[in-house]
Formats: structure tokens, C-alpha cells, sequence
């Protein structure tokens, strides 16, 4: 599953940044793989499996909306 993965992930950014970028989101997904349990660990013992799914999913929800509004492109007409 990773394969494709970091392939899709390299070919996202343009050919100058691609080492450096792909470097960076690579670096960014261990971080969360990191910080993941500190977070989640904490709401599965206190409410339950399904209150940390949602914590879970809501938080994703999040961190893409946060990611695709500082990454928006702009528009040239």
C-alpha cells in the first residue's frame, strides 16, 4: 500500500521541489503517526470506539480543510 503511495505523493509536486516536498509530507505523516495515539488513546478509553471514530474522522476533516485552503491555487484569468 505505500508504493503507491509515495508515487502519487512525488508526482504531485513539480520536478524542482519534488525530493524536498516529497521529504516534507513524508516527515508530516509520521508525525501524525506519532501524535495519533496521544490523541485517540485518551477519548477510546474515556467514551467508547465510536466517539474516537468520529474524533478520528473529524479531525482529518480538519487537518484536509486546513491543508486545501493554504494550498488553494489562485486564479489567473
Amino acid at each position: 500500500m505505500a508504493t503507491p503511495a509515495y508515487t502519487y505523493t512525488a508526482e504531485v509536486f513539480p520536478t524542482r521541489a519534488r525530493g524536498t516536498a516529497s521529504a516534507i509530507a513524508d516527515g508530516v505523516g509520521h508525525l501524525g503517526g506519532a501524535v495519533a495515539p496521544l490523541v485517540v488513546l485518551p477519548v477510546l478509553t474515556a467514551f467508547g470506539a465510536r466517539p474516537a471514530s468520529f474524533v478520528m474522522v473529524g479531525l482529518l476533516v480538519i487537518a484536509a480543510g486546513i491543508i486545501r485552503s493554504a494550498s488553494a491555487p489562485g486564479t489567473v484569468r
